[in-house]
């Protein structure tokens, strides 16, 4: 952020007239007669006494004032796809977990499984802690946390369906972007689900009903899985931009929820869609498929990318995995917190499987130069993502 400063070093003093500092004085000998120089200084403390009453005497105009504003979207603004996009992109920056959200979901369930724990900093008391030992309460906030955020996404979608309505858009157009609203709407419909159950149910912006009842479990599966299919329908197989909604990332949102609520056969049909598209592919290496190194669309691993950079977009779950002496790039830096594997998830993989090669089981510390060890005793380390050369302090691009 540019921050303006004003210059404290601004001469606030003009030159001293000695006459005037010193009514009576020697100068090489010249004597200063003392009642001109008071006479002097009368006149001058008078004309600052006019100066400064003259600049408290408040002024105006007649005419109204004209600003130009460029805080504003005029009238027509989203009446153009120009404007339209500005929404939508609002909508995919809301949908695209980054920040604090991202990590709680990744480190949250492995702490529920038993399979890592946390230690060090606030994290530990309020995140780790009573999500190991299943403790946590309404308060907890992680949960208000998931709660905004997922309304905030479905507002956004609802945004968005709503003002298509009121605009003539090319159908090609109009068709897509309400495929993406719906897709993104029933996904956060869809871990809503997962995480309270039934929830209340919003479809549009233009009400005043702002506090509803929960939904039925007939109602919310039913909103879910019809976002969801609609999307699909229109959704295009290459995304038009990279992070933006697919026909397979919708198709592979709503097998999870199929896989979540059980429902087995529909889990498997739509899997077996995603395979028919042709278009993803596993990579050899394991390790290979979540790097920076291998992001883009050139990645056929990944179904639905969410972009991120240190600047605009940053994740954080780097900085919340790793001790602060392990080795970083020089432009990172890493919180008091750290996320440690238990030895007995790390002995649960099958031998050969390549998997296991993303732990960390000792490093040699950038403090002490000493060997660090991990595995042996619950402390090994998980080092899927990698690391960003890109790093700006907590911020990665991850």
């Amino acid at each position: 952020m540019k921050r303006a400063y004003i210059n404290k070093h601004t001469n606030l003093h003009e030159k001293t007239d000695m006459r005037v500092a010193c009514p009576v004085a020697l100068v090489r000998g010249v004597s200063y007669n003392l009642k001109t120089n008071y006479s002097r200084m009368k006149n001058k403390i008078l004309t600052s006494i006019i100066i400064l009453f003259v600049s408290l005497v408040p002024f105006s105009c007649t005419d109204t004032l004209e600003e130009t504003v460029y805080s504003e979207l005029s009238d027509t603004f989203l009446q153009t796809e120009d404007g339209m996009n500005t929404l939508v992109y609002s909508m995919y920056s809301s949908a695209h977990t980054v920040g604090l959200n991202f990590p709680r979901d990744f480190f949250v369930s492995s702490y529920m499984s038993g399979y890592a724990w946390g230690k060090g900093g606030t994290w530990e008391t309020a995140t780790s802690a009573p999500f190991q030992s299943f403790t946590w309460d309404a308060n907890n906030g992680h949960f208000s946390a998931k709660w905004t955020e997922l309304y905030l996404i479905i507002r956004n979608a609802n945004l968005v369906l709503d003002k298509l309505g009121e605009v003539t858009f090319t159908d090609a157009y109009k068709k897509m972007i309400t495929a993406e609203a719906k897709g993104i709407r029933g996904q956060a419909y869809a871990i809503l689900y997962n995480y309270f159950g039934t929830t209340p149910i919003f479809t549009s912006t233009l009400t005043t009903e702002l506090e509803r009842p929960r939904a039925t479990e007939a109602e919310m599966k039913s909103r879910i899985e019809t976002d969801l299919t609609e999307a699909i329908a229109d959704l295009p197989v290459v995304a038009s931009q990279y992070g933006r909604l697919t026909k397979g990332a919708a198709l592979g949102i709503l097998s999870k929820y199929y896989l979540q609520t059980k429902q087995w056969q529909k889990c498997a049909d739509a899997t077996k869609r995603i395979i028919d598209l042709g278009k993803y592919e596993l990579k050899a290496n394991y390790s290979n498929a979540f790097g920076v190194a291998n992001e883009g669309a050139a990645n056929k691993e990944v179904i639905w990318a969410h972009p991120a950079d240190p600047v605009n977009h940053a994740e954080m779950v780097e900085a919340l995995n790793f001790p602060t002496d392990f080795p970083r790039p020089a432009s990172a830096s890493y919180y008091a917190t750290r996320t440690y594997w238990y030895d007995s998830f790390l002995d649960s993989f099958e031998s050969g499987d390549t998997r296991k090669n993303v732990f960390v089981t000792s490093y040699v510390s950038t403090s002490s130069g000493a060997t660090v060890k991990g595995y042996g005793i619950n402390q090994s380390l998980c080092n899927k993502y990698g690391s960003d050369a890109s790093s700006i302090a907590a911020n990665s691009g991850i």
